[in-house]
């Protein structure tokens, strides 16, 4: 959809003693499911559960809930740090170049993970979506200051896990009291240069608010497509959005897919679907992630302390560490299959070399070390 265009407003209820917070969101479930029962019978008085009555905002959803279509927004009227026609002007020249292939970002993916869930999220797939991939996960490092260090570089795909609100992310302070912010105005003046951005961030998409962030993520700097939240939730399940757009499925028909899995998943308990019910598409749904095949080295060397270096046809890696770690090296095949393990142990700083014997075929390798994780891919021929 170009433009503003409304959408009808649900709320997650409040269904237990436990939980005992309320939240009023737009909700684009609502535009994609064509045959679902959707009912407003309940309000909500400012305490306790919900009682019954009607106040034009959806609370139920039933019957054939899965959505047949999917939805997404270009909407530049909430945003006020430019005019509507110049960012719809830049936005609609940049994916019609992006289309054609004049237009064309480098294959490199990160996934930047804030401190409540650098634990989490070790099978998100993301790495079958570039040639690079890198996470940092670690605590030292994860701050708005090296956060946008990293998206002032160019990039196709980029997941951000951080708390955040319509307007800013809130990254944890390494013993500090209070979070370290980054505002929306902030976001603007760097012109982030990834072109998808999966945020699980929470509110960061609601596109109703002025200058959400998730709209600009989606239609400035390198914006091309977002996904994100309308309230407080986020994706989950990540590989079942990342696995079918590296097989070359859309943008939207992927989040479309998502959705499906977990509306089955949770099924009828109304309090866990909550937290999936603000999920939305800004920007192009209908573009494909695809990037370039190479990547300027001092790109590389700016966004990781560790070098992996992979040789084109052959078996070789080879491997520059900053300083010792355990680190642990893989090989995976095109299905994801672990075709062969090259380190398990602790490594000293400095250069290592690694060979391995494969059939032919396209191959990732993966080097993880406490603090960090890069992934590079190689291809293998007779």
């Amino acid at each position: 959809m170009h433009g503003f265009s409304s959408t009808d407003w649900n709320d997650n209820g409040v269904f237990d003693p436990e939980e005992d917070w309320y939240e009023e969101f737009p909700c684009d479930l609502y535009l994609a499911d064509l045959d679902g029962d959707w009912s407003d019978d309940s309000i909500y008085a400012g305490e306790g559960p919900m009682t019954e009555g009607s106040d034009g905002i959806y609370d139920t959803h039933i019957g054939t809930r899965e959505p047949e279509i999917w939805v997404s927004r270009i909407d530049a009227s909430r945003i006020t740090y430019r005019s509507q026609l110049e960012i719809y002007s830049d936005y609609f020249d940049r994916i019609h170049s992006y289309r054609i292939g004049e237009f064309v970002l480098p294959s490199k993916g990160l996934f930047y993970i804030d401190q409540d869930w650098h634990e989490g999220f070790t099978e998100s797939e993301m790495y079958r979506l570039s040639d690079i991939y890198e996470e940092i996960r670690d605590t030292m490092i994860t701050d708005t200051r090296d956060y946008t260090s990293r998206i002032r570089r160019d990039g196709l795909y980029l997941t951000v896990c951080v708390h955040s609100g319509p307007d800013a992310h809130y990254f944890h302070e390494v013993n500090e009291k209070y979070p370290d912010i980054m505002y929306n105005w902030e976001l603007y003046y760097q012109q982030p240069q990834f072109g998808f951005y999966n945020l699980f961030a929470c509110s960061n998409c609601r596109w109703v608010e002025p200058n959400s962030m998730g709209s600009i993520y989606s239609l400035l700097g390198n914006g091309l497509a977002v996904v994100g939240s309308a309230k407080t939730g986020s994706m989950l399940f990540f590989s079942n959005f990342n696995i079918p757009l590296s097989n070359g499925v859309s943008w939207g028909e992927s989040f479309r897919l998502w959705t499906n899995n977990w509306l089955e998943y949770y099924g009828d308990s109304r309090s866990l679907r909550s937290w999936f019910m603000g999920m939305c598409l800004l920007g192009d749904g209908s573009l494909q992630v695809k990037g370039g095949a190479g990547i300027e080295e001092d790109s590389v060397d700016a966004v990781s302390p560790i070098m992996l270096e992979t040789e084109v046809l052959s078996g070789t890696v080879r491997l520059t560490l900053p300083q010792s770690a355990k680190t642990v090296i893989e090989v995976y095949d095109a299905s994801g299959r672990i075709t062969a393990t090259l380190c398990n142990e602790v490594l000293s700083e400095g250069q290592h070399s690694f060979s391995f014997d494969a059939l032919a075929g396209v191959y990732f390798v993966r080097v993880s070390t406490p603090d960090e994780l890069v992934v590079n891919k190689i291809v293998i021929t007779d």
